[in-house]
């Protein structure tokens, strides 16, 4: 199993250190320390997805639901679009250099998900994870999706595509790709070792399998979020606003609740069917 060094947060706090701007530093950590319960509750989750692994059903409804948090890149693509489309519509920009260096580096998360320079769609790695280990495609189905996992990406999706103020969606983006880094980086010798151990998967077999997993890790999240950072950080400049005059935290906080609501809902699953 995981050891305790690879927490979600020990592999989150060492990256938010090398955050320049102070505000989002330190933010960013004491919104990851003070939600360390939700943090564990979400590891929780996951060891208890595969101590339950043997009931398909179960693994329908984890691959379905935590899909819903994942694939950001049409949430981030769209508060590219809609940067544009302020330019389009020639809206009053500070300063216009740094409005499309934010635009600019929005599109540099977006890359790996849509295998821009010859890579695989995302998308298409997780169905190669899901599929086998659920024994069929059904895992895609509505019904396995759970309405905590439903409330998650229509909250996500409204700040990014919706939401009047572009900050509240570009802060999404921000918690969205450290706290990924950290996830990633927790579960993938967790589903490793539990494949081999448990399925009977070849090593080389477990590391084909959860390849969606690892293509996310280091260093893969980490320079998504300081593409995320770089968007904020240009984007204030180019409207002349001040970062700290906006509820960052809020954001932050709320993210990790959603996301930590969605574990627990599976969770309960897990526990009512096994």
């Amino acid at each position: 199993m995981v050891s305790t060094d690879n927490s979600i947060l020990s592999n989150v706090l060492p990256e938010l250190e090398k955050v320049q701007c102070g505000f989002l530093r330190d933010t960013l950590n004491k919104s990851f320390c003070e939600n360390k319960d939700l943090l564990n509750r979400i590891e929780g989750s996951f060891r208890a997805a595969v101590d339950g692994a043997d009931n398909e059903d179960c693994m329908k409804y984890f691959f379905k639901s935590w899909s819903m948090t994942n694939h950001s890149c049409m949430r981030v693509s769209a508060i590219s679009n809609r940067l544009s489309l302020q330019k389009h519509k020639n809206q009053d920009i500070h300063n216009e250099e740094k409005f499309f260096q934010s635009i600019a580096s929005l599109n540099r998360i977006a890359d790996a998900d849509l295998g821009v320079g010859g890579g695989e769609l995302h998308h298409d790695m997780f169905y190669r994870m899901a599929t086998p280990i659920c024994g069929n495609d059904e895992w895609q189905l509505g019904k396995y999706c759970t309405n905590d996992a439903r409330l998650f990406k229509t909250w996500a999706d409204h700040n990014a595509l919706k939401e009047d103020d572009m900050l509240v969606g570009l802060a999404t983006t921000l918690i969205h790709e450290i706290y990924t880094h950290g996830e990633v980086e927790h579960i993938e010798p967790l589903f490793k070792e539990w494949l081999i151990n448990s399925k009977g998967y070849s090593e080389e077999e477990s590391k084909k399998t959860v390849f969606w997993i690892t293509a996310h890790c280091y260093p893969t999240e980490v320079k998504h979020f300081r593409h995320g950072l770089q968007a904020v950080e240009y984007y204030c400049d180019a409207v002349n606003i001040n970062i700290e005059s906006f509820d960052i935290m809020g954001v932050f906080n709320k993210y990790l609740e959603m996301k930590c609501n969605v574990m627990d809902s599976l969770t309960a699953i897990y526990q009512n069917q096994n």
